[in-house]
């Protein structure tokens, strides 16, 4: 089920606390009511942390949101002034706030939101946004695929996801929950795609497309 709001416009001496004015015109999916983000086909060439987008010269890479959430905070505080410097790039992958399962559940369900809200903004706004999947226990699956477009790119992130066998086992049970709710088109990977964690999901037969975590390049390069 899905439904369209259309918002009516602020007063001038109120302040747009909550971003209502990001989800003009926008569609909304399942009970909770999550914003629907347009399918997408593009498969960047290459990624850019948001830290670094700030002082790196724009070079047709996708914006990622892979690193901490103090880091990005500020895109949902104040969306407005980074819109143009998310416009500068060749696209973005919608943010990844994060989902942990000791969250209150409430508070993992407004991280989706926001993530999909931002996509939505942007994607308005004539950036090319590749939906972000962020999946917790098997609660979140209430609402975590909401608002996500069927057969399309998506991306996942995997940095602190799969160290422990607990978490590799939440990840891998949610992949498969996201394969059989959405049917993604490719799937892009940014970290870890070790055998121990993948193999039994390569038999599937959308393709996965990895992308090395900067943390791992760092790491190798001290190595040598």
């Amino acid at each position: 089920m899905s439904r369209t709001v259309l918002l009516r416009p602020k007063p001038h001496d109120r302040r747009d606390v909550w971003n209502a004015d990001l989800l003009r015109g926008c569609r909304f999916d399942g009970e909770w009511e999550m914003p629907v983000l347009q399918s997408c086909d593009c498969i960047p060439e290459k990624l850019t942390v948001f830290t670094n987008a700030q002082t790196k010269l724009a070079d047709g890479s996708f914006i990622h949101f892979y690193e901490d959430d103090y880091l990005f905070e500020r895109i949902w505080r104040i969306p407005k002034r980074y819109l143009s410097l998310i416009k500068a790039y060749g696209g973005a992958i919608a943010p990844d706030f994060s989902i942990y399962r000791e969250m209150p559940l409430a508070q993992q369900m407004h991280n989706i939101f926001r993530s999909r809200t931002l996509g939505y903004w942007w994607s308005q706004n004539g950036v090319k946004v590749i939906p972000n999947v962020r999946w917790g226990d098997e609660r979140t699956y209430k609402f975590c695929f909401d608002g996500l477009p069927k057969n399309s790119v998506v991306a996942i992130g995997t940095h602190g996801c799969v160290k422990h066998t607990d978490d590799r086992r939440y990840f891998f049970n949610g992949f498969i929950e996201m394969l059989d709710r959405i049917t993604p088109k490719k799937i892009i990977v940014y970290g870890s795609a070790s055998d121990r964690i993948f193999s039994p999901l390569f038999s599937c037969n959308t393709e996965i497309i990895h992308f090395e975590s900067d943390f791992s390049r760092v790491h190798k390069r001290k190595d040598i």
